[in-house]
């Protein structure tokens, strides 16, 4: 079985993901002065940004970022392929801060399975900002991805609550969409709701499309 997790944790044991600019970021490293970042499309090299910065990031939900595989997608001949030739590049973070290292080793992967410099970055990039769903083969990675309950649930509650004429702020939107669809008749509220920020996440996520 292949171990999917390398540098998906940070030193407290929490995976971490940023909001900026429309952009969602990875956090690979970080100390007391900079982190290390990738934009999760996984198509862009490792960036460094101060902490100073990273006051400008917002701290975004893990479980409205990450994928989930089936043990038989974790398993999948192309995923494990392309893992195993990226190995050396995942196994030392130094090549998450090193550019120069990192294209040296990247020459080399490339001359020992005969194939791109280019493609060796892409499959790492997109294992660093992914995971292993960032290596699945191209028609799976653009196939669209079926909405979750939830988030079938949001986009009814912004067009219902937000979008429409009365617009309503989003706060109460979002409070509007547990009262329709979380709530009992009770008034319990089921325990596997949304939180705001997952709903405020998605809601800047496809503002755009409207």
């Amino acid at each position: 079985k292949l171990e999917g997790r390398r540098y998906e944790t940070g030193g407290d044991g929490m995976v971490t993901f940023y909001y900026k600019e429309k952009r969602t970021y990875r956090q690979l490293l970080n100390d007391e002065r900079k982190a290390w970042i990738i934009d999760m499309e996984g198509e862009t090299a490792p960036q460094q940004v101060s902490s100073e910065a990273m006051r400008d990031y917002e701290v975004i939900p893990a479980n409205s970022v990450l994928e989930i595989m089936t043990e038989e997608e974790r398993n999948n001949p192309t995923i494990m392929k392309r893992y195993e030739i990226i190995k050396p590049l995942i196994e030392n973070p130094i090549y998450i801060t090193s550019r120069q290292q990192r294209l040296a080793l990247a020459r080399e992967l490339a001359e020992q399975y005969q194939t791109s410099q280019r493609t060796i970055l892409r499959y790492y990039f997109a294992y660093l900002a992914k995971g292993l769903s960032g290596l699945m083969p191209a028609k799976r990675t653009r196939k669209a991805k079926e909405k979750t309950k939830d988030q079938k649930c949001i986009e009814k509650a912004l067009n219902e609550f937000f979008y429409s004429p009365s617009k309503m702020p989003l706060h109460m939107a979002y409070e509007m969409m547990l009262l329709k669809y979380y709530k009992d008749a009770d008034g319990n509220l089921s325990s596997d709701h949304p939180s705001y920020d997952q709903f405020r996440y998605y809601f800047r996520k496809t503002r755009n499309r409207k």
